[in-house]
C-alpha cells in the first residue's frame, strides 16, 4: 500500500510541466507527461534477464549517484543494480542531462559515445560488431529508452535548493522557477516523443 508521502510525491512529479504544456497548447507533451507521471515510480523496476544484450545496470544513473572519492571515504550507490539493456542507464543519464542547446546534437552525441565505447571494446580484444553493433544500439534506444521527469523536477524544486537530498522529498515540492524548469524539460520531451522513446 502506498503511503501518504509517496502519493503526494507521485501527484506532483509532472504537475507543473503538464499544466504549462496545456497552457501552451502542447497537448501531446501534456499527455506524455501524464503517462510519465504514472510510470515514474516504476522506472527502476524494469529488468529483462532474457535480453541478449543485457548488462549489469547501475539502475539510477544520474550525476547525484556518481562515485565520489573523498579524503577518508568513498561512496557508490548501487541499490538499484539489475540486469537489463544498457540503454536504460544510457538514456536515463543522457536525457536527464541534455541542455536545450544540446537536443539538436543528439545523434552526434550518440555517435561519439558509440565510437568511444567500441574503441574500448577493441582495446579489450573484442569485436564491437559481435558484442553490441551500432544497429542494435539504435534499435534498443527505441525499445528501452527511458526519460525520468524526477531528475528535472529535483533540479528546480524548492526542496532541492534547500539542500534536501532525498528525491522523494524534493519532488513533493513545487518548482520555484517554472519557466526555467519548462524551458529545460520541454525540448527533451519533444525529442523523446519524436524518437518514440515515450
Amino acid at each position: 500500500m502506498m503511503d501518504d508521502s509517496m502519493q503526494i510525491a507521485e501527484a506532483n512529479i509532472c504537475g507543473e510541466l503538464i499544466e504549462t504544456a496545456k497552457e501552451r497548447k502542447e497537448f501531446q507533451i501534456a499527455e506524455k507527461a501524464l503517462l510519465l507521471q504514472k510510470e515514474a515510480t516504476k522506472i527502476n523496476e524494469h529488468a529483462d534477464f532474457t535480453e541478449p544484450y543485457a548488462v549489469i545496470l547501475h539502475g539510477d544513473f544520474w550525476n547525484n549517484n556518481f562515485m565520489c572519492k573523498y579524503e577518508n571515504e568513498s561512496f557508490l550507490d548501487f541499490q538499484l543494480c539489475r540486469l537489463a539493456s544498457p540503454v536504460y542507464d544510457l538514456s536515463y543519464f543522457l536525457l536527464c542531462c541534455l541542455l536545450e542547446e544540446d537536443v539538436q546534437n543528439f545523434d552526434d552525441i550518440i555517435k561519439v559515445y558509440y565510437k568511444r565505447f567500441t574503441s574500448f571494446l577493441r582495446e579489450l580484444g573484442n569485436d564491437p560488431n559481435k558484442i553490441f553493433p551500432l544497429e542494435e544500439l539504435m534499435n534498443q534506444w527505441r525499445k528501452f529508452a527511458k526519460f525520468d521527469p524526477v531528475y528535472h523536477k529535483t533540479l528546480f524544486a524548492e526542496a532541492a535548493e534547500a539542500g534536501i537530498d532525498a528525491t522523494l522529498d524534493a519532488i513533493s515540492y513545487l518548482v520555484k522557477n517554472v519557466e526555467k524548469y519548462v524551458r529545460r524539460t520541454l525540448p527533451v520531451m519533444k525529442l523523446a516523443i519524436d524518437r518514440h522513446f515515450i
